[in-house]
C-alpha cells in the first residue's frame, strides 16, 4: 500500500448556501482496505501510521473516512461519495448517510424497515439520522485535527465512533441521502438486531481499544480531566461494580414493606394480564395495604412479578425475594452508571469516574440498592430525567433523538413509580421556557420548544400511567389524587430516634442532618467546591442553566417537603433521589479543584486528599456488609455515636443473620414446638433460612415485650428508646448472640431468664391482682430494668386503689424508659382518678396535672386514642367546647371504630343544643357499641332538647333497660 496520500478534490455541487463554504473532499482509510475496483480518482489510502500525519495536511477540506465493509461494496461506496459532493457541505459538521423517509404510501413493511434501521446505534451514539448501512461519514478536517491531535488513539476508531467522539465535542450533524443504496423492506429489522453488535463495537473502541492503546499515561491522567484512560477507568467502574453488585444481592434481607409490595404487585399483573377484567386488587377488605399501595405506580413490583414467573418456568424453587433483589441490583447500579454520565456530561470524565466511587461508597445509598422497591427505581427515573434534560438542553436546536427518546422513557420511569415524579414533568417545562428565554434575542419563535417538548411529556406521562391500574381508569386525575394522598400521607403513625427522642413529626431540618452524617465525607467536602466551577468556570449561559438544574433538582425536593411539613421517616430514604445530584456536583468540584492546582504536586496532593476521605466509607462498606445503609459519618462519631440518638436497623436487616445463628445453634426451634417472639415481621426472619418456617413465632409490638409466653426472642434496637439502649438494659439479661455493626448490638437472641412477668400479665388479665402484683414483684428482682414489669405492678396497684405505690412503679417506668408513654397515659388515669372522686368538688389542680400527662403521652404517640377521651372529658369539664371537639374529632380520626369518639363530639354539639349533628354522632356510636347504656341516655337527652318527649322516653327506657332495669 502507498503511504502517499492521494485526494480528490472537488467543488461543491448543490444549492449555494450563504452559510456554506465550498470545500473539497479527501477519502483516507485508516485500517488496512483496499479497494481494488475503486475508481482511481478515489483511491486515497493511508495506514493507520500515516493517517494522523496525512490528516494534518489536510487543508480546508472533508474527511471521508469508511470502514473496511465500506471498500467491500465498492460500487456503492462511489455512489455515498458522489452524493457527499452533491450536499452543501457545512463547516464544523459531519454528513451522515441517511434515508429519505417513507411516504404515506409506503406499504408498513418499508415503513418499519426504515424506523428499525439503525435505531440501537442511534439510541447509543446520538447520532441522528440512519447511518447503520454505511460508515462512511465526512468529517470537517479542522475540527477532527483538534481531536486527533490531542488522542492520536481516535485514529483507529471506526468511523461511527470517531462521529460519536465529534459530537460528544459539539460538532453538529447533517445527513446525506442515500435511499436510492436500500431497501429498508429488506434490510430494516435485520439491522435492528445487528445493531447489537455494532453497539457493542463502540462500546468497546470507545472505553477500551482507544484508552489502551494511548496508554496509561500517568502525569497525562493527572493533568488532562478527559484523558482517556478515565475512559477506561469509567467502563471498569461500571462493569466490575456492576458484577459485583449482581453477586452480592442475595446477601440483603427482606425489608418491612416487601411483602405486601410482592401481594400488590401480583394483584396489578392480574388485573393488567386479564385486561382489567379481575378487579380483586381494589377489593381493600381483603388485603393489608391495599388502599395505599394502589396510589403507587409499582413498575418495578410489576416487573420483578413477570421475571418471576420466567424464571420458574426454569427453577421453580427460586426465591421470588432474591430474583427481586438481583433486579433491584441492576436498578441501583443504573442510577450509579447515570450519576456518572451527567457528571462526565456536566464537566469531564474524570469527574464522572469520582461521581461513580462516591456512589459506591456512599454506604447509606448503596445498601437501599438492593431490597427497597420503591425509593430506588423512583431515584433512577429521576437521575435518567436530569441526565436526558441535561442533554437535551445542551443540543438545542436540534436535540437528538437518542435525548428526546430517553428523555420521555425517563420521564415515564419516575412516575411509573411514585406520582411525585410529576415533579420531573415540571422540571422538562421550567428549563425549556428558560433555555427559550435565554435564546429569545436570536429567536423569539416557541415552535421548536413545543415541537420537541410536548411530545416528550405526553410520551413520558403515557409510559408513567401504562401498568398503573389506578391511573388508568382515570388518566386525567388519577395521578393528581395518588399526589395528593402521599403530600398528606397519613397511613401510618411511625416514631422512630432523632436526636435521641422518639418522635412522629420531626424538626424541619430532618431530612438535610440526616444527609450530613450519613453521607461520606468525601462527598461533604466536594460539595462546596462546586463553587469553583461556577465562579472560576468559563461557562456559557446554557451552560449555567444545565448547572443550576443539577443544583435545583437536588435542593428543591428538599426545600418543598421542608415547606409542605411532609411527612418523613425511616431516615431519608424517601429523599435519595436527590443524593446522585448532589454527588455530581461534589465530583464536579473535586475535579475542579484538582484543574485549578498551578503544579503537578498540588493536584497530586488534590487526588490523594479525596482518596483519604473516602477510605473510611470504603473500608466500613466491606466491613460492615451487608448492612451498610446504617452507616453513619465521623461527625457523629460513626454507628457507635448514633446509637440511641438515630435509627439504625429500621428496615429489619439483621434477624436473617440471628436466624440463621439460631439454626445453627438452636435447631429445636424449627419444630415448631417452641414459641419464639420478635419486633420484626416474619418474612425478615424466615425468607432467606431453610427450615425456618416452621417456628412457632408471634410479632410482638414495642411496650409488650413481656407479655406473651415465650422461650426464645428476636430483638432488634429500633423500637427502644435512648435511656434502654444506653441505660444498661440494652442487649437483654441472657442474650445468647448479638448482630453487631461497627461494633454496636443491633438485634440480639435472647433466651426467656424466668416466665414471671408472664405470669403478673396472666394474672391481671384473669383479675387476680394480688397474684399479679406478687408476679411483678418478682419479675423485678430478677430483671429490674424492665420497664415493662413497674408498669405492670403500677396498674395491678391502681386497680386496688394503692395509687401512691402506682404513682412510684410509673415514674420507674419512666426513669428506665424515657418518652414512655404508657406510663404517662397511666400516671395521667391516676390523676384524673383523685381529681374527680367527689363530681361536685373536683380537683382542678389534679385535674391540670392529669391534662398535662395525657398532652405527654400523645406527644410520644400521636394516635393514642385513650389520652384524647380523657383530654375531651377534661375540656367539657372546663365548658371548653372547641378543645373539647378537637379531642374526640382527633378520637375518630386516629381510631374510626370506636364509640366513645362519636359520643364525644355528640356530646358537645348537645351543650351546643344543635340536636341533629348530636343525634347523627350518636347513631354512629349505637352502631358501634349497641348495648352502651349511655349512649341511649345521650339520645334520650338530645331528643328532650328537640322537644321530641315520645323518643326521648323511648331510649330512656333502653337506658335503663340496659342497666339492669334501675330507673
Amino acid at each position: 500500500m502507498s503511504k502517499k496520500k492521494q485526494a480528490v478534490k472537488s467543488s461543491v455541487v448543490g444549492n449555494p448556501n450563504p452559510h456554506t463554504k465550498k470545500l473539497s473532499l479527501s477519502v483516507i482509510c485508516p485500517d488496512g482496505c483496499t479497494a481494488d475496483n475503486l475508481p482511481d480518482n478515489l483511491k486515497s489510502f493511508a495506514d493507520k501510521v500515516d493517517f494522523v500525519s496525512q490528516l494534518q495536511n489536510a487543508k480546508n477540506e472533508l474527511v471521508c473516512f469508511p470502514s473496511k465493509s465500506d471498500f467491500e461494496t465498492a460500487g456503492k461506496l462511489n455512489i455515498v461519495i458522489e452524493q457527499i459532493l452533491k450536499t452543501s457541505l457545512l463547516p464544523h459538521t459531519i454528513l451522515v448517510p441517511t434515508l429519505n423517509k417513507p411516504s404515506a404510501k409506503e406499504g408498513f413493511a418499508k415503513k418499519a424497515g426504515f424506523w428499525f434501521q439503525g435505531v440501537l446505534e442511534r439510541l447509543y451514539s446520538g447520532i441522528e439520522p440512519h447511518h447503520a448501512l454505511y460508515s462512511c461519514i465526512a468529517f470537517p478536517t479542522d475540527k477532527v485535527k483538534e481531536i486527533i491531535n490531542a488522542t492520536p488513539a481516535f485514529a483507529s476508531l471506526s468511523p461511527l465512533a470517531l462521529a460519536r467522539e465529534c459530537r460528544r465535542q459539539g460538532i453538529s450533524i447533517d445527513g446525506f441521502d442515500t435511499s436510492a443504496l436500500v431497501t429498508p423492506k429488506k434490510m430494516g429489522i435485520l439491522e435492528f438486531f445487528k445493531g447489537w453488535g455494532t453497539t457493542a463495537k463502540l462500546v468497546k473502541e470507545e472505553f477500551v481499544t482507544a484508552p489502551l492503546k494511548n496508554g496509561f499515561r500517568v502525569k497525562e491522567a493527572i493533568v488532562n480531566g478527559n484523558s482517556l484512560i478515565y475512559r477506561f477507568k469509567f467502563f471498569a467502574l461500571a462493569v466490575v461494580g456492576m458484577l459485583f453488585m449482581l453477586f452480592i444481592s442475595k446477601d440483603y434481607n427482606v425489608t418491612w414493606d416487601e411483602e405486601t409490595n410482592q401481594e400488590s404487585a401480583e394483584l396489578v399483573y392480574k388485573y393488567l394480564s386479564t385486561f382489567g377484567s379481575d378487579t380483586t386488587m381494589f377489593n381493600f377488605a381483603e388485603g393489608r395495604n391495599r388502599d395505599v399501595n394502589q396510589h403507587y405506580g409499582m413498575s418495578f413490583d410489576v416487573l420483578a412479578v413477570m421475571a418471576q414467573k420466567i424464571v420458574h418456568n426454569f427453577s421453580p424453587d427460586a426465591n421470588i425475594y432474591a430474583i427481586r433483589h438481583f433486579l433491584n441490583a441492576w436498578v441501583g447500579f443504573f442510577i450509579i452508571l447515570f450519576t456518572g454520565l451527567l457528571a462526565w456530561r456536566l464537566f469531564d470524565i474524570r469527574a464522572g469516574v469520582l461521581a461513580m466511587l462516591i456512589m459506591y461508597f456512599s454506604p447509606s445509598f448503596f445498601g437501599h440498592s438492593f431490597n427497597n422497591p420503591k425509593d430506588i427505581p423512583f431515584a433512577l427515573g429521576f437521575i435518567m430525567s436530569v441526565y436526558y434534560l441535561t442533554r437535551t438542553l445542551l443540543e438545542f436546536p436540534k436535540p437528538t433523538l437518542q435525548s428526546r427518546l430517553m428523555l420521555a422513557i425517563s420521564l415515564g420511569v419516575v412516575l411509573s413509580v411514585r406520582a411525585g415524579g410529576l415533579m420531573s414533568f415540571a422540571f422538562v417545562i421550567m428549563f425549556f421556557g428558560l433555555i427559550w428565554l435565554l435564546n429569545f434575542k436570536k429567536s423569539a419563535s416557541l415552535k421548536p420548544y413545543l415541537k420537541y417538548g410536548i411530545p416528550i411529556i405526553l410520551v413520558g406521562y403515557l409510559l408513567g400511567i401504562s401498568i398503573w391500574p389506578y391511573a388508568l381508569r382515570d388518566p386525567l386525575h388519577g395521578v393528581l389524587n395518588a399526589l395528593r394522598k402521599f403530600e398528606n400521607f397519613s397511613a401510618l403513625t411511625y416514631y422512630e430516634l432523632f436526636e435521641g427522642v422518639r418522635m412522629y413529626i420531626k424538626p424541619w431540618y430532618y431530612i438535610p442532618k440526616l444527609i450530613l452524617i450519613t453521607a461520606p465525607l468525601m462527598m461533604l467536602i466536594g460539595t462546596p467546591l462546586i463553587l469553583l466551577f461556577y465562579f472560576k468556570g468559563k461557562l456559557t449561559q446554557t451552560q449555567k442553566l444545565v448547572l443550576g438544574l443539577v443544583i435545583f433538582s437536588s435542593v428543591f425536593p428538599v426545600a418543598y417537603t421542608i415547606y409542605k411539613g411532609s411527612y418523613l421517616y425511616n431516615g431519608w430514604r424517601h429523599m435519595l433521589f436527590v443524593y446522585p445530584g448532589l454527588v455530581v456536583i461534589s465530583a464536579v468540584g473535586w475535579s475542579k479543584l484538582v484543574d485549578l492546582m498551578k503544579n503537578l504536586s498540588l493536584k497530586w496532593v488534590a487526588l490523594l486528599a479525596f482518596i483519604g476521605t473516602s477510605t473510611p466509607a470504603v473500608i466500613w462498606s466491606f466491613v460492615n456488609h451487608p448492612y451498610q445503609y446504617m452507616y453513619f459519618n465521623e461527625l457523629i462519631g460513626g454507628v457507635k455515636g448514633a446509637n440511641g440518638n438515630y435509627e439504625l436497623d429500621y428496615w429489619n436487616q439483621t434477624p436473617r443473620a440471628a436466624m440463621e445463628w439460631i439454626g445453627k445453634n438452636v435447631p429445636e426451634l424449627f419444630k415448631g414446638k417452641i414459641p419464639m417472639n420478635s419486633n420484626n415481621p416474619v418474612e425478615t426472619l424466615t425468607t432467606f433460612v431453610k427450615g425456618s418456617d416452621s417456628i412457632q413465632y408471634r410479632w410482638t409490638r414495642e411496650y409488650e415485650w413481656t407479655e406473651n409466653n415465650w422461650e426464645y426472642a428476636i430483638w432488634t434496637s429500633r423500637t427502644l428508646n435512648k435511656n434502654q439502649i444506653l441505660g444498661g438494659y440494652w442487649t437483654p439479661e441472657v442474650t445468647l448472640h448479638t448482630v453487631d455493626v461497627a461494633g454496636v448490638p443491633v438485634c440480639a437472641v435472647v433466651k426467656r431468664k424466668a416466665a414471671t412477668g408472664y405470669d403478673g400479665h396472666r394474672a391481671f388479665s384473669e383479675k387476680k391482682y394480688d397474684s399479679a402484683i406478687y408476679y411483678f414483684k418478682k419479675a423485678i428482682e430478677q430483671e429490674p430494668l424492665e420497664e415493662e414489669y413497674h408498669r405492670g405492678l403500677g396498674k395491678s396497684y391502681r386497680v386496688v386503689g394503692r395509687y401512691n405505690e402506682a404513682i412510684e412503679q410509673f415514674k420507674k417506668a419512666l426513669e428506665i424508659r424515657d418518652g414512655n408513654y404508657e406510663a404517662y397515659f397511666s400516671l395521667g388515669e391516676i390523676y384524673f382518678t383523685q381529681a374527680t372522686l367527689n363530681e361536685q368538688n373536683i380537683d382542678q389542680a389534679m385535674l391540670a396535672r392529669a391534662e398535662s400527662l395525657f398532652k405527654e403521652a400523645i406527644k410520644f404517640k400521636k394516635n393514642y386514642t385513650g389520652a384524647y377521651m380523657y383530654l375531651g372529658v377534661i375540656s367539657m369539664n372546663k365548658n371548653d367546647l372547641n378543645q373539647a371537639m378537637y379531642s374526640y374529632r382527633s378520637m375518630i380520626e386516629n381510631n374510626p371504630n370506636i364509640a366513645q369518639g362519636y359520643q364525644g363530639v355528640a356530646r358537645v354539639f348537645i351543650n351546643l343544643r344543635q340536636t341533629d349533628s348530636a343525634l347523627y354522632y350518636l347513631n354512629y356510636a349505637m352502631q358501634l357499641a349497641p348495648n352502651q347504656a349511655d349512649i341511649y341516655a345521650d339520645i334520650s337527652r338530645a331528643f328532650e332538647l328537640r322537644g321530641d318527649k315520645q323518643n326521648a322516653e323511648k331510649y330512656r327506657q333502653e337506658f335503663y333497660r340496659l342497666q339492669g332495669g334501675q330507673q
